[in-house]
């Protein structure tokens, strides 16, 4: 799928998924997700997968959670990152953590877990994704 470059706006997540992935975007057009990722800016990154910035409820640092969308085999929505600090730290290389296997690796992480846990905690209901078998 070519990405088309757009200036950053605001939009519904399943706004989103719909300008990104055409017609299985469409599976996102949940009520389940709606009131979650009402406010949300496509931000670079990924191939068949896309990275979503949720203004949502922030965390304790009063940074917003970065999630991944992912259409590959199984439409699914994943915390990725805590912040877009260390989404930006990340893209830049600088981040000095070695991820893991899986969209939610820093969750492991001492330093970032537990931020990663209360984004899960306030979104998923303490997971850290959720896929259309459970919307």
């Amino acid at each position: 799928m070519a990405r088309r470059r757009r200036p950053a706006h605001a939009a519904p997540l399943a706004q989103i998924a719909r300008e990104e992935f055409g017609e299985l975007g469409g599976m996102y057009d949940v009520a389940a997700l709606a009131e979650r990722f009402a406010e949300c800016f496509l931000l670079p990154g990924g191939s068949d997968s896309r990275r979503v910035l949720a203004t949502g409820t922030p965390d304790a640092e009063g940074e917003y959670a970065v999630f991944a969308l992912d259409v590959d085999d199984l439409p699914c929505i994943e915390l990725m990152y805590p912040g877009f600090d260390v989404y930006l730290a990340d893209t830049a290389e600088v981040l000095g953590v070695e991820r893991g296997p899986g969209y939610s690796s820093l969750a492991a992480d001492r330093v970032y877990g537990p931020r990663m846990r209360e984004h899960a905690r306030h979104v998923f209901g303490g997971g850290y994704s959720e896929d259309i078998a459970q919307w």
